[in-house]
């Protein structure tokens, strides 16, 4: 039997694309690809490497993508191009307009909930990874 493919839902801003200029609107895309700061590895080929294994359905989202009359999934698409993301791995992936359900969500503004709720300050004083 063969084995099920599982949905990964990855958001684009500060996961995919560096984001330090900050929220530039739905098409301006401006900074380069996140690199892993321990293997040097970019986002595009730790995509590649994961469409590569075969074993999950890649989904991005964005609120870029919310209003698609605003061309956002079309902006993240060209970007992922423009940074060297062949059109066969694109082809495979699912942009989303919203967050649907997944296997797994991997996003920088985000807290893991291991059945004890955060302190308010905890929660208060948090930063995605590159404001640290």
């Amino acid at each position: 039997m063969a084995e099920r493919k599982k949905k990964i839902l990855i958001d684009f801003d500060g996961v995919i694309h560096r984001y330090n200029s900050g929220w530039q609107g739905e098409r301006n895309i401006p900074d380069a690809p996140v690199i892993d700061k321990e293997s040097g590895q970019d986002a595009i080929q730790w995509l590649r490497g994961l469409l590569q294994t075969g074993h999950f359905i890649i989904h991005i989202y964005s609120r870029r993508g919310s209003d698609p009359s605003k061309g956002g999934i079309g902006a993240m698409k060209v970007w992922l191009l423009k940074n060297g993301l062949e059109e066969r791995y694109l082809k495979r992936i699912v942009f989303e307009k919203e967050k649907p359900e997944s296997f797994l969500v991997i996003d920088d503004r985000c807290l893991q909930f291991k059945g004890k709720f955060f302190d308010p300050i905890e929660i208060k004083n948090f930063k995605p990874w590159w404001k640290e």
